[in-house]
């Protein structure tokens, strides 16, 4: 069974140099989960990956400085080649109307909504049970705000998840449904 594995890059300054992994087994999300360059190196051996999907970080923001950004691009490729063993490696830009762009000007709440959306219940339950809540309180924060709320156990996760679907062609850009 083709396994592809899919990243988001997390934010490395937070979590301890973790990015997060969505598996996917014949299309079926299997498994989300944070990886660390040493544990990809542990269970490199369990994925037979016949690819890698990876959110690439090309992008600045206000506040946050440029070696963070590279630091954290290069923890994530580091953890995709680690993961691949040779598999093919396919990277998806954050940035708004570049071709491998998978986002497009989609903010994160709605994005994660459709992400959401687009998975089945038993992929659904891969992910910690305040999912579907944390999902939601971050949609109506960002509707009273227009600020975003990074601090869900599922941001990243659904993020990794969300790169996998668009691989997969089930979600477009932006999350919108085939």
């Amino acid at each position: 069974m083709t396994t592809l594995l899919s990243l988001d890059g997390g934010n490395a300054k937070k979590n301890d140099r973790a990015s997060y992994l969505a598996a996917y087994e014949g299309g079926e999300l299997r498994r989300v989960t944070a990886v660390t360059l040493q544990s990809a190196r542990e269970e490199a051996c369990y994925f037979a990956a016949g690819a890698v999907a990876v959110e690439k970080p090309d992008y600045l923001k206000p506040g946050v400085p440029p070696a963070t950004v590279f630091a954290l691009a290069w923890n994530v490729c580091r953890i995709a080649y680690t993961l691949a063993q040779g598999a093919p490696v396919h990277e998806y830009t954050v940035s708004a109307g570049l071709k491998t762009d998978w986002i497009g000007s989609v903010q994160k709440p709605v994005l994660h909504q459709r992400i959401w959306a687009a998975l089945s219940e038993a992929e659904r339950r891969c992910f910690p049970a305040s999912a579907q809540a944390d999902i939601d309180r971050a949609s109506e924060h960002f509707a009273r705000t227009k600020k975003i709320l990074t601090s869900h156990a599922s941001f990243n996760t659904l993020d990794a998840a969300g790169v996998g679907l668009f691989h997969l062609g089930r979600i477009k850009k932006g999350g919108a449904r085939p």
